[in-house]
């Protein structure tokens, strides 16, 4: 028995199935009614009222929740990766609310409110010699988690608030080289160091997005290193690759050298 081609297929083939459809009734589910005593609310799922106290409550209920059940005194490193991240993700969350409620307006107060904020962030911006930028940051974390978009958000406005007062570079044509290098207090030989990490993803983002330069082959090459520091933390260097050479002893000297804007 021959197959026929598709384009031998008649007209007749094809109403039974056009008439099947248009007969077809799709009912679209009820709309759910919105919630007692708020009016025009925004719900995103999984995150109640982000813009009311009731959203900080509910966060600071579950901290409590979390560490009740932790000892007096206890290192916070032998705790479980898995209540770290739980941890990371109420506190990350609060944070972003209330960011949020610092810097919605968009008025005339905005810059004000921004320079404020910048000032309370653990994330430092500078520019040292031969650097075109140079972000020190807080220990970045490996995997997604509720909030986690807070680092970029946060390097941003960073970013934003030190370029308010200096010119971008134009860095039209140039091959540039963004060095990674994460600190930590007690490294071991198992210490890993790759590129594979969530939130230092997001920092690239916000760093290329400030620079106006995609981070494709064609203008970034990547270096990551890891050394022992006195102070858990990261820094990010974007630098010429011309300059790479003048960089060699940077990649393993201690971290945390922040410099002065040059």
């Amino acid at each position: 028995m021959s197959r026929r081609r598709r384009n031998e297929w008649e007209n007749s083939d094809y109403e039974g199935i056009f008439e099947g459809l248009s007969s077809a009734r799709v009912e679209a589910p009820p709309l759910e009614p919105p919630p007692p005593n708020r009016k025009n609310s925004h719900i995103l799922p999984g995150w109640q009222y982000l813009d009311s106290t009731d959203f900080l409550k509910k966060r600071a209920c579950r901290l409590v929740q979390l560490t009740e059940d932790l000892p007096q005194n206890q290192p916070l490193e032998n705790i479980p990766d898995k209540r770290l991240y739980a941890l990371l993700e109420q506190i990350t969350q609060a944070d972003m609310a209330v960011r949020n409620a610092i810097l919605g307006a968009l008025d005339s107060k905005r810059p004000e409110r921004r320079k404020r904020y910048v000032e309370r962030l653990n994330i430092h911006v500078s520019q040292p010699k031969n650097c075109i930028l140079r972000l020190t940051l807080p220990p970045l974390a490996s995997a997604k988690f509720a909030g986690s978009y807070d680092i970029y958000q946060n390097t941003k406005l960073a970013l934003e608030e030190y370029f308010s007062t200096r010119n971008v570079p134009d860095l039209t044509g140039q091959k540039l080289t963004l060095i990674y290098k994460r600190i930590v207090k007690n490294i071991r030989s198992n210490a890993v160091c790759d590129n594979d990490n969530w939130e230092m993803k997001r920092v690239t983002n916000a760093i290329t997005e400030t620079l106006f330069y995609s981070d494709n082959a064609a203008h970034f090459s990547f270096f990551y290193t890891t050394v022992e520091g006195p102070i858990a933390g990261t820094e990010a260097t974007v630098i010429r690759e011309t300059n790479l050479m003048d960089f060699a002893g940077y990649l393993t000297e201690p971290g945390l050298q922040i410099g002065l804007d040059s």
